[in-house]
């Protein structure tokens, strides 16, 4: 093989930001693929590796990979490294600082920012590039607090940033490089203080690169951070921002053309009032049900302008046809599958039978609205929703006023499409079960199998004690927690709690002395959540209460494909998380796996904290 077709599928899997796909595609290459790529290639996805593993969360592998990778490097001849790989790779480890710094704070943040600045004058000191230039200037800014000398160096460093970009030869240069050279002027004219020109300089990158929302993400998030510290208005990045991400939702249609609360002879004035809507700007993506109504003709309006759908249902699509659809007619049942066919993708909050349990719906709905804020956060974006609805208030577990509820109380705003209902519309009703929305985290120590028994006093003692009292310290955020050997499985009230004690007990067990309690040094916890309806019971062996259900399936299957000392979760809790932006942790995307057993490909997100 001697094309680049293997390079450039893990190039588009970076520029979309799937961050985990990436690494299982440059990990997977075999001996042969890789050495049919010339030398540069095989560099570029050692590069790309490294890159993936950093973004995706796993910083100690990306910082071993790296030594390896600079070894590599060094020994090519120079004229096998084109100057912007050399750079990329000698400005990798700053990369991960600025990472390490924008996820913090305050002195966290300053000093992050500091040790970032350094590495990136190194490289830039070395290579003499624009882009180690840019970067050392704005975390140098970002970290410069009162101190004029770092603010002076800054600023020198700005303009021999913007110096070296105007200087750059575009006559042959790809919309990708233009959109870079317009966003390094922008970048250093911001350190510089020259807002109206760099002002022009966000437009002329805004022209460029429109498809590459990455990269378009990127550079709004990072120049955020720098107008937050130079006090600069931060609606200047509008004109760089992605298109906003859109949940939608909305009542039924009535099967009288007159009353309930979506008539029928209402609906081509709501149609024409949502197209309007969609029509008066753009959005990237689109997220909300199929219930035949609202839902089905939003839906069917996005994809007319060509909007990337994304359908949350609460349950099997046949199921849900026959819950939701089917009683408004066959022309119904055709324009829901119709949408199924269409949609980018088609997500289930439970794979499980509905069971006449409405916990469902709420739950579905909860999911869209979190999916769509956490694709907007994804694409540096704003989120809005839109819902027809009568003004009429309900249940405040599922339909369209707890939609609108839930959407207002994170301080996001709501277009409202009067659905002109002149009555009411009951509910589905109640079935036989009461399942319940819980988190449940599964845990897994590597290294536990090496233990001998002289050693298990000292792992009770030193490992499961801490992080016991992690757990009684949780109160009633627990609700149940069970251990085998060095295995873990607890249920948690809400994902808040499940993410806030998972993150404490890696903090906990990650200041343990291992050496000096006489355990492996390299012992790791692998934790993973996931959150869904789980059925309370009585074990029938112990006698004491749980939970069961088929989320514990998904749950188990992420932790082994979890690196040791990390929190990854499923797209599902980091979607209820995000309707809790108040908590202190954030869910960050790092692509899609496949989980133990091949028995699914999903989305996960690791966990940090925020300091």
């Amino acid at each position: 093989m001697t094309s680049s077709a293997p390079l450039d599928g893990i190039a588009q899997a970076i520029a979309r930001a799937d961050y985990l796909l990436a690494y299982e595609l440059c990990a997977g290459l075999t001996d042969e693929q890789r050495n049919a790529l010339d030398p540069v290639a095989r560099l570029r996805v050692d590069y790309y590796q490294c890159l993936a593993l950093a973004r995706g969360g796993s910083g100690a592998a990306a910082t071993s990979t790296l030594r390896s990778l600079r070894r590599r490097t060094a020994a090519a001849a120079p004229e096998h490294l084109p100057p912007d790989l050399e750079e990329d790779v000698a400005a990798l480890e700053a990369r991960i600082a600025k990472d390490t710094a924008f996820r913090r704070s305050g002195l966290e943040r300053q000093a992050a920012a500091s040790e970032a600045a350094r590495l990136y004058e190194a490289v830039y000191e070395r290579l003499g590039r624009p882009y180690a230039c840019i970067n050392a200037a704005t975390m140098l800014a970002i970290a410069a607090g009162s101190d004029a000398e770092m603010v002076a160096r800054s600023k020198v460093l700005a303009a021999e940033a913007l110096e070296r970009a105007e200087s750059d030869d575009t006559r042959n240069a790809t919309d990708a490089d233009r959109y870079w050279q317009a966003a390094t002027r922008a970048e250093a004219l911001a350190v510089l203080g020259d807002l109206p020109t760099m002002t022009l300089a966000l437009h002329d990158a805004a022209g460029f690169g429109s498809e590459n929302r990455s990269a378009r993400s990127t550079t709004v998030r990072q120049l955020a951070v720098l107008f937050e510290v130079l006090g600069i208005d931060a609606t200047l990045l509008d004109v760089l921002r992605n298109p906003p991400v859109l949940h939608y939702c909305g009542h039924r249609v009535s099967a009288d053309e007159s009353t309930g609360r979506l008539p029928g002879d209402a609906m081509a004035e709501v149609v024409a009032d949502i197209k309007a809507f969609l029509g008066a700007q753009s959005f990237s993506a689109a997220y909300g049900a199929l219930a035949s109504g609202a839902d089905i003709v939003t839906a069917e309006a996005c994809l007319e302008r060509g909007i990337d759908l994304h359908v949350v249902l609460p349950f099997a699509p046949d199921e849900f046809a026959e819950v939701s659809v089917a009683d408004s007619g066959a022309d119904w049942i055709d324009r829901f599958w119709r949408c199924i066919d269409q949609a980018t993708s088609v997500g289930t909050a439970c794979d499980d039978e509905y069971l006449g349990d409405d916990i469902l719906f709420g739950h579905a709905a909860n999911l869209a609205m979190g999916e769509a804020l956490n694709r907007a956060n994804l694409l540096a974006a704003d989120a809005i929703q839109l819902a027809v609805w009568d003004g009429v208030t309900g249940p405040k577990d599922a339909g369209t006023f707890h939609d609108i509820e839930v959407w207002r109380s994170i301080g996001k705003s709501t277009h409202i499409i009067d659905s002109r209902g002149r009555g009411t519309q009951g509910a589905v009703g109640a079935g036989d079960l009461s399942r319940e929305i819980r988190a449940v985290v599964f845990g897994d120590l590597k290294g536990y199998s090496r233990l001998h028994d002289r050693n298990i006093r000292a792992f009770q003692a030193n490992v499961m004690a801490p992080l016991a009292q992690v757990l009684r310290d949780a109160g009633d955020g627990v609700l149940v927690a069970q251990t085998w050997g060095d295995g873990l499985k607890v249920i948690f009230a809400d994902v808040v709690a499940a993410a806030s004690v998972a993150l404490e007990i890696q903090a906990v067990l990650g200041d343990i002395d291992l050496e000096a309690a006489g355990l492996p040094s390299d012992f790791g916890l692998r934790l993973s959540g996931h959150v869904g309806p789980l059925l309370p019971i009585i074990d029938a062996v112990s006698g004491l209460g749980d939970y069961a259900g088929r989320v514990m399936t998904h749950a188990a299957r992420i932790e082994p494909r979890t690196p040791e000392g990390e929190v990854y979760v499923t797209g599902e809790f980091a979607a209820l998380l995000a309707l809790h932006p108040d908590t202190g942790v954030t869910p960050e995307y790092v692509g899609t796996i496949t989980t133990a057993r091949d028995f699914e490909t999903i989305p996960v997100y690791v966990l940090t904290r925020n300091c």
